[in-house]
């Protein structure tokens, strides 16, 4: 159970980051429907699976947040991206402390109309929000734009390498992020995730094997292929320990670069569309689990939450 929640963490934060960018999307007065959409799968899907895995605070909490939601569906009114993005905020700190420190309102309105009325009698204008987010540095073209098979990096101290890995790459339309050391990944990789990574071991600052342990000691599960010119029994080791795909000796085969690529890209594309898959899964359960209940059939509930469970747990063991 501990590996499933684990995984659900995971999934999670993605489904509040999404929620997230929808909420700046409106913001910034992109398609609100689209947008709206967004966020309510969000914490409906996070709902559901937090009442799954049986953490009640978090499911409560999401509730409060998707009721209050629903009461704006056409437009959203003063305040109320600024105190969704809060709750967002207050969700994710909850993974980590295990405690949620939020105020709840009712609704927009008695809290408009409140400040409204103060300001009136004081005779001053309203206080604007202002929305306090974290920026986001990603390239939308790399994710965003179909005709790309896949995203990379590609880690080499060897500039003439990390070229010709590129050139590759680029031949299979994968759109590729080239980096000369370990260190500049890292520093790179909080706001840019890529599908996968073909890096060098021997690089100075950090080298490729302190990079994949700082990335998987900070849940980062990104397949990576070592190409180097010092593959050893002790860096195999490793590198497979900390969860690398594959090693490839110097030099370079074309033709070993791309199988390896291509079928990890598939397994990549696989991943998210089971993820997709499990996320409306629990969607449309937690949809109707509230009407079987009412309706005396607990039994079946707890065998829905089981399948999905054995689902979630699978999904965990051919990916992880």
């Amino acid at each position: 159970m501990d590996g499933l929640k684990e995984n659900f963490i995971i999934e999670a934060v993605e489904l509040l980051d999404e929620a997230e960018e929808a909420l700046l999307d409106i913001d910034n007065g992109k398609d609100f429907k689209q947008s709206y959409n967004s966020i309510f799968r969000a914490f409906h899907s996070l709902k559901g699976a937090s009442g799954m895995f049986g953490i009640n605070e978090l499911q409560e909490h999401l509730h409060k947040l998707e009721t209050l939601l629903t009461q704006i569906k056409d437009e959203f009114p003063e305040g109320a991206t600024d105190y969704f993005l809060k709750g967002i905020d207050a969700s994710r700190e909850f993974f980590e402390t295990d405690k949620l420190n939020f105020e709840y309102i009712d609704s927009f309105s008695k809290e408009t109309e409140q400040t409204e009325k103060v300001a009136k009698d004081l005779k001053v204008e309203p206080p604007k929000k202002e929305v306090s987010v974290k920026a986001k540095v990603v390239d939308k073209a790399s994710k965003g734009d179909k005709k790309f098979q896949g995203y990379a990096y590609v880690v080499d101290d060897e500039p003439l390498i990390v070229e010709l890995v590129t050139e590759i790459l680029e031949g299979m339309n994968v759109r590729v992020r080239s980096f000369l050391d370990g260190e500049e990944v890292l520093k790179a990789i909080d706001d840019d995730h890529p599908d996968i990574i073909l890096s060098d071991i021997k690089m100075p600052k950090v080298d490729g094997l302190t990079m994949l342990k700082k990335l998987d000691e900070s849940g980062l599960k990104i397949p990576i292929i070592f190409i180097s010119g010092f593959v050893t029994k002790d860096a195999v080791l490793a590198g497979l320990k900390s969860g690398a795909s594959y090693f490839i000796e110097k030099p370079l085969d074309d033709k070993t670069i791309i199988s390896l690529v291509d079928s990890l890209l598939k397994n990549v594309k696989a991943k998210r569309l089971i993820e997709k898959s499990l996320d409306y899964v629990m969607y449309q359960f937690a949809n109707q689990e509230k009407i079987l209940i009412e309706s005396g059939r607990e039994n079946e509930v707890e065998l829905i939450k089981n399948e999905i469970k054995k689902l979630v747990s699978l999904s965990h063991e051919l990916f992880s």
